[in-house]
């Protein structure tokens, strides 16, 4: 008995298998899905002469349903459950790219691209988010900062896989062995190996043995921050400049990651090359989740966030420079640092701000700001290309609009001014409306 006890004590908790199973669906659909997707920009210009603008229209439009589709996401998961949700998404991926090898038209090719993002709503951070969020209290940092780091690590190994299969086979097979790898394994540990809570399994978070022990006493006494309402939220100087930052800050991110492989076939750079400094962003960008993740656990996240902008603006002055081998890939690295920070820093900064109360609607609308500012300015500069011939413009206004992005961070409100602490349980209060 005592053997089998101790193995039971032993026995790895399923949680595990979650967490590892959200990360491949994290690293397939959305790594291969999404950050992927610039690669192909080359040959279907070459195969159909449409314009950069119109060939990246498509890759922006995913965003922007992203963004759109936000909300009502978190809604549908609160009523459905994550686990439906992300078997939706993962067929939906599936189909999508599986579609894009019968385009032979510009309306076919946006048609497939928003089948495409209606799949990306359920295989991305939110739902494996949820996900975790259920599975995991004491442990939840960790774990979520490592299915996030499944999504660089398919950023990174996607590009150049797929690359390989363009050159050999063609943009079609690239497409094809993208929808394969969707279907091949995420959609089965979605379908059988997800969960959506420890209770359906008869277990508790972390995998502990009984309940943790609450002290009623403990739990009438204990400060607590106090939380805004959405509404009251809006109604802050702090949430516009946040809205404000985080737009101008993913605008130039995603026009930078959109458009990095053409310009740097353009400046005549293999596509294995070109594809490698897509991969090393992508790549680094889950050391950065994890490093800015644990940063903004210790100093004042504001600072970290700072900091992660500054990266991002500051890298980007590379790209205006005469390109070198060398100095694309050390852009590559700290842009990249700075691409997974931000991912890091926007939930912890928001909670820091106005508490927990409504963190889902006002994370939903801070994602609109996010994918509206990654998908509207990525597609102007197509268009801007299309007009003058080359990226000179547009690269030059980047690193003013991060350093700008940067600069309205320095406005925030010292957030110990912003809620203060509360007696007791479930007393919402804020201190800060109006500023």
């Amino acid at each position: 008995m005592a053997m089998i006890a101790h193995r039971a004590e032993r026995k790895i908790y399923y949680g595990w298998w979650v967490v590892l199973s959200s990360a491949i669906v994290l690293f397939v659909g959305l790594g291969f899905g999404l950050y992927t997707f610039p690669v192909f920009y080359p040959a279907l210009i070459e195969s159909f002469g449409w314009s950069r603008g119109e060939v990246v229209t498509g890759g922006a439009l995913l965003m922007v349903i992203l963004g759109i589709m936000s909300p009502f996401t978190g809604m549908t998961i609160d009523r459905y459950g994550a686990k439906r949700i992300v078997m939706f998404g993962v067929v939906m991926v599936g189909t999508a790219l599986l579609l894009f090898t019968l385009v032979h038209s510009l309306w076919q090719f946006y048609a497939a691209c928003f089948l495409l993002g209606l799949g990306l709503c359920g295989v991305s951070h939110m739902p494996n988010q949820v996900l975790i969020a259920n599975w995991f209290v004491q442990k939840r940092g960790l774990a979520v900062g490592l299915i996030s780091a499944g999504v660089g690590l398919g950023g990174a190994v996607g590009p150049l896989w797929v690359t390989s299969l363009i050159d050999h086979h063609g943009w079609r097979a690239g497409f094809a062995g993208m929808g394969v790898a969707v279907w091949a394994i995420p959609l089965v540990l979605a379908a059988v190996v997800i969960k959506n809570r420890p209770q359906d399994m008869g277990l508790l978070p972390d995998g502990a043995a009984t309940p943790p022990p609450r002290s009623r006493a403990h739990s009438r006494h204990r400060l607590r921050w106090a939380s805004a309402t959405f509404g009251q939220a809006v109604r802050t100087g702090d949430f516009w400049i946040l809205f404000s930052a985080i737009f101008l800050i993913s605008a130039m991110m995603y026009t930078i990651s959109q458009h990095l492989f053409v310009h740097l076939r353009d400046k005549g750079f293999p596509s294995t090359q070109a594809a490698g400094a897509l991969s090393i962003i992508l790549g680094t960008s889950s050391a950065g989740k994890l490093l800015f993740g644990a940063l903004s656990d210790r100093l004042d996240k504001r600072n970290v966030m700072l900091i992660t902008f500054i990266l991002l603006a500051g890298s980007s002055l590379a790209l205006l420079m005469p390109p070198r081998l060398s100095l694309i890939y050390a852009f590559a690295l700290t842009f990249g640092l700075g691409y997974g920070g931000i991912f890091s820093c926007m939930p912890v900064v928001a909670a820091e701000y106005f508490g927990l109360g409504a963190l889902g609607k006002i994370l939903g609308l801070i994602f609109l700001s996010f994918n509206l500012g990654g998908s509207l300015w990525p597609i102007a500069a197509g268009y801007l290309f299309d007009a003058v011939g080359n990226y000179d413009l547009v690269f030059a206004l980047n690193p003013l609009m991060g350093f700008t992005a940067a600069g309205l961070l320095l406005f925030l409100s010292d957030p110990r001014s912003v809620r203060r602490p509360v007696e007791g349980e479930g007393a919402i209060e804020f201190s800060n409306v109006g500023r």
